[in-house]
């Protein structure tokens, strides 16, 4: 966070910008100010993928009107930044920079995708659980003897 000179990084393929990368580290450029452009790079295209999902939101009749609400925020004026980058103080103020607004990062934001994987998982295992026990196997064996008729003595 103390750089000087940001220097860009233009690449989107992760190989191209490595190669940037080391040619800016070859040509005697801070660490700092490598950083910081990395940083404005990924910033940039979130805010550029973050505009996407707003208007598609806005056709969709899910979001407010352009008029209603400014292009960086959602609707309630924030935005929850999560994931390993969120942890870096340098991403998030270049987020911030871009958006105009505060950008929220819970506590253990690494964790929070992986979370939302595991308990994805868990409600598929359970749909496909359901699915392959059948309608019938979700009676008890008492609800079952008590819904068989009984057999008619010929006494």
């Amino acid at each position: 966070m103390k750089s000087e000179n940001s220097q860009p990084i233009s690449s989107v393929c992760a190989v191209l910008a490595e190669s940037e990368i080391i040619n800016h580290v070859s040509t005697g450029v801070s660490v700092e100010d490598i950083l910081r452009g990395i940083h404005d790079s990924l910033a940039d295209r979130a805010t550029l993928l973050m505009k996407r999902v707003e208007v598609r939101g806005r056709i969709a009749g899910q979001g407010q009107t352009d008029g209603d609400k400014s292009e960086s925020q959602n609707s309630s004026g924030e935005t929850m930044f999560i994931g390993g980058v969120a942890t870096q103080r340098g991403m998030v103020r270049a987020l911030e920079e871009r958006l105009k607004a505060k950008v929220e990062v819970p506590a253990d934001c690494q964790y929070v995708c992986a979370l939302g994987a595991a308990l994805l998982g868990l409600k598929r295992l359970q749909s496909r659980i359901q699915d392959l026990s059948g309608p019938n196997d979700s009676v008890s064996p008492a609800e079952k003897s008590s819904q068989e008729p009984e057999a008619e003595s010929n006494t």
